[in-house]
């Protein structure tokens, strides 16, 4: 392809794409297509340098911006409707035009950049999940041996927005300024141009895993790795904590590393030494490991070996223990260690994995400290200092009615507590409700723009707010974790059963009303037929004969109260009003729709004489409100208190 473009083919492709995504978004009501420029108005971009310039990028997204609304007008494209039809347009431009420059990932802005990289460094870390795992690491070293298990290697496993990143930095910390006698390097092994945080520490892999490398290649490198280390035990943890946050961290830490010989002095010795010095050798986003290279072992397999090997030659002085951290849990075997089950058996002399580090303590760490905060306040008897498990739940549940009976600014900061520690981290500040939900719709698609009825995206948001979970021996179990925003809670010993949830995350549940609404009949035309593909291959829990029935339910329950609480507005429009309570009887005039309903009782006779006591039965309800976005398990049994 010539690097030289025709600024009238720029701007027939931008009038193509942009109608394609108003028809999905509006329907017939886009129809006809508008023509936004004429091509004098991109002749500033000759050639594909100058298209792949931020600043022309910019530029662009902002004329595409406006001209939208110009074009098919203001009343019928809000801003934020224009300004994602223009991200999509731009970066569709650039796939066509100068395919070379497409990552294949979207980009996080640099806003988003900006926000994600200080709730990383600059937020407070709450819980002692990085302790746990230090703890862990020891204890699986102390138990490892050649003969029992496969490799000193550790998984980390949960679907985004856990801290999985965040608590092995907390523990590299940690290492710098206590006695733990364990030092971390992280490695972020991204293959792609890095869009998340932390950024991809490309030199750093390319240096470990160089193509054409054998295990024993990398085995030398895992050892020069822990004689660098030792070498400079005091200060190393300073240099390497870096690597969390800066990019020339990535260059400097390869250079001193390839300078560095893989020469071990000292103790000769090769009993191992349970408390000697660990080297955590961590790397995040490490399904890019697993793929395949043309018969040879991909590098999942070939670290896995070189950590066996290198150890042997470590010896006394300690190990290099790896961390692999993913969303996706087939970077692990996930069977769990014989030591925590002595009745368990190797099958056919095969070497156990240690188990994977499932992290799910984080799960509401934001709003425990609130509650806590709030409680410390009021006056506590000696009772309540010893209430069980059963009341502490119940006074959080009145913690949470009396949050979201109250203002209801008040009420989103608390709500943004909840569920994944990502979210408050991330947008702290009540002001910042539609990023913080249109992040949750990202990670839900993946962060894709769209879905269509090719793809299965859409269909997390329905698993979320219907509370419904696959099979656990389904094959949609194991992408639930990685591809759905599922929690994983169990995986079995056999390895083919992965237990995952949908629990309290108001948040996400908003997120995924985003998806269901943000795209014009998206629910009926791709959400739902892909739903019934589930159901009819058997892919999901739904507890039992007759639960469909109740699925059905819970779906015209939930697009009854969006209607509530939406009524002809977008949900864009809605940001202010979304999760507030409606009145009862509002809620059931949407359900029975606006027309009065005959009354009929049993065996089908007419009743209407009936109306006046069953008028006077609803009045019962009258001042009482309701609201609600999503399902969950009840763990208390329900009563004025637990429906809170």
């Amino acid at each position: 392809m010539s690097s030289q473009l025709d600024p009238q083919a720029l701007a027939a492709f931008v009038d193509d794409s942009v109608f394609a995504q108003m028809s999905g978004k509006l329907g017939a009501d886009a129809s006809p297509k508008k023509n936004l420029f004429v091509a004098w108005m991109l002749v500033d971009y000759p050639n594909k340098a100058t298209l792949q310039l931020e600043a022309s990028q910019r530029e662009i997204h902002g004329l595409i911006r406006v001209e939208i609304r110009r074009a098919y007008g203001h009343t019928r494209v809000s801003r934020p409707l224009a300004q994602t039809i223009a991200a999509k347009t731009v970066k569709d431009l650039l796939a066509k035009f100068v395919p070379e420059a497409r990552s294949g990932t979207p980009k996080l802005d640099e806003n988003e950049m900006k926000r994600i990289a200080e709730a990383f460094t600059k937020g407070r870390y709450l819980g002692e999940a990085h302790l746990d795992l230090a703890q862990y690491l020891r204890d699986c070293w102390k138990a490892y041996t050649p003969t029992k298990y496969k490799a000193p290697c550790v998984v980390v496993v949960q679907s985004s927005g856990f801290g999985k990143s965040r608590m092995v930095r907390e523990l590299a910390i940690e290492a710098q300024k206590s006695a733990l006698n364990m030092k971390v390097l992280y490695m972020c092994a991204r293959v792609h141009e890095s869009t998340g945080f932390p950024k991809a520490t490309s030199e750093l892999r390319g240096w470990l895993f160089q193509e054409g490398s054998e295990v024993e290649d990398i085995a030398s490198r895992l050892k020069t790795i822990y004689v660098y280390a030792n070498k400079h035990w005091a200060d190393v943890q300073k240099e390497w904590l870096k690597l969390f946050t800066e990019k020339a961290a990535d260059t400097s830490v390869k250079a001193k590393l390839s300078d560095e010989t893989d020469t071990l002095e000292g103790d000769t010795s090769t009993e191992k030494n349970p408390n000697g010095r660990i080297v955590v050798l961590v790397i995040d986003e490490a399904r890019s490991l697993l793929a395949e290279k043309g018969g040879k072992k991909n590098d999942f397999r070939m670290l896995r070996n070189a950590l066996r090997s290198v150890n042997k030659d470590i010896g006394h002085r300690g190990c290099i223990f790896g961390v692999l951290i993913d969303t996706n849990s087939r970077i692990s075997d996930l069977a769990p260690p014989l030591l925590l089950d002595p009745s368990s058996r190797l099958f056919d002399g095969e070497l156990a994995s240690f188990a994977p580090v499932v992290l799910a303590e984080t799960m509401d760490v934001h709003w425990d400290q609130y509650c806590e905060e709030k409680q410390a306040g009021e006056d506590e008897d000696e009772e309540t200092k010893e209430e069980t498990q059963k009341q502490q739940e119940r006074a959080q549940i009145a913690m949470y009615k009396r949050i979201v009976t109250g203002d209801a600014s008040q009420a989103w900061h608390a709500l943004c507590r909840m569920g994944r520690p990502m979210w408050y981290s991330t947008c702290p500040n009540p002001a910042d409700r539609e990023d913080v939900i249109n992040l949750a719709a990202n990670k839900l698609l993946l962060s894709q723009n769209a879905y269509n009825k090719d793809t299965m995206l859409g269909v997390a948001s329905m698993l979320c707010r219907l509370g419904v979970r696959p099979h656990s021996t389904s094959a949609l179990a194991s992408r639930a974790t990685a591809d759905f925003m599922a929690i994983l809670a169990y995986v079995n010993f056999k390895r083919e059963g992965y237990v995952t949830s949908y629990a309290s995350d108001p948040v996400l549940a908003l997120g995924a009303m985003k998806v269901w609404y943000e795209l014009k009949h998206g629910l009926a035309k791709y959400i739902l037929p892909q739903l019934k593909n589930l159901l009819l291959d058997e892919a999901l829990d739904t507890g039992g004969v007759g639960e469909i029935g109740e699925m059905v339910a819970r779906i015209l329950l939930l697009l009854a109260m969006d209607t509530c609480v939406m009524g002809d507005k977008s949900f864009s429009q809605c940001y202010h009003t979304i999760g507030q309570f409606v009145p009862v009887q509002d809620f059931l005039d949407v359900l029975q729709g606006n027309k009065e309903r005959p009354i009929y009782c049993k065996g089908m006779y007419n009743a209407e004489d009936k109306r006046p006591e069953l008028n006077k039965w609803c009045s019962k309800w009258d001042g009482w409100y309701m609201g609600f976005t999503h399902f969950v398990q009840l763990q208390l049994e329900p009563n004025e208190d637990t429906l809170w």
